[in-house]
């Protein structure tokens, strides 16, 4: 009897295997460098033309290029992250304005901290 199980057991994870690997849905998500909207990847990495770390974000989102802010994102715990917030203070690196976000931080270019930005909204 034991042998009856152990190839029922190995005949079903045959079958099982391939009806899994053809139900692969297509990713949620997309990296893009925050500085080169044109640089999109399906995996992490790095922009080929700045070498900053790309951000991941849902491909539904769109990018805002004059004000290097996305108008909709997720951070990678899959907490809601809007960055382009008019209701908050916004930081931004004095080296850098074009790099922008709605909490403290470092430049990713720079590695200068973030500033208050007075001349935003909020």
């Amino acid at each position: 009897m034991k042998d009856s199980k152990m190839i029922r057991n190995s005949s079903q994870g045959s079958e099982i295997g391939p009806e899994n690997s053809n139900l692969r849905e297509t990713p949620e998500y997309e990296f893009v460098c925050p500085m080169h909207e044109q640089i999109v990847q399906n995996s992490p990495g790095r922009c080929p033309i700045c070498n900053m770390t790309l951000i991941k974000r849902e491909k539904s989102a769109k990018f805002d290029a004059t004000s290097s802010r996305f108008s909709k994102a997720r951070s990678i715990d899959g907490a809601s992250d809007t960055f382009a917030v008019s209701n908050k203070r916004e930081y931004v690196c004095p080296m850098h304005p074009q790099i922008r976000q709605d909490h403290p931080g470092d430049c990713p270019i720079c590695g200068m901290e973030f500033v208050p930005d007075n001349d935003a909204h909020g």
